[in-house]
């Protein structure tokens, strides 16, 4: 998993995504003239029952990425040297962590 979150993390990006929640289907998005489930077709519900299931899928991928973001952070703050340890405080992030430490260790020319 730590390559599919890595994405999200590279401090030598500028800019790098957000992982961004998934949202659950609604039957509008089956047929934007209905408004719930029991107003669907047979066939229509087939169609919906795929898209939540295309959701729980996502859902889990995105409760895995979320996870290993958090558990990055404990990760990197445990293996850093204790002088260091400063630059992993007052960070939200992982990324942060690694943008400060990346700063402060990268060799210069």
């Amino acid at each position: 998993l730590a390559g599919k979150v890595w994405v999200y993390l590279n401090p030598t990006e500028d800019e790098v995504p957000t992982l961004q929640e998934p949202t659950a289907p609604t039957p509008a998005e089956v047929n934007p003239q209905k408004t719930t489930v029991a107003q669907l077709t047979a066939d229509e519900r087939e169609q919906y029952k795929i898209l939540r299931q295309d959701y729980k899928w996502e859902r889990d991928q995105y409760d895995k990425k979320d996870a290993a973001l958090s558990v990055l952070r404990t990760v990197i703050q445990s293996s850093v040297s204790r002088s260091c340890l400063y630059y992993t405080f007052e960070t939200s992030s992982a990324r942060e962590i690694l943008i400060k430490l990346k700063k402060r260790l990268q060799p210069t020319d």
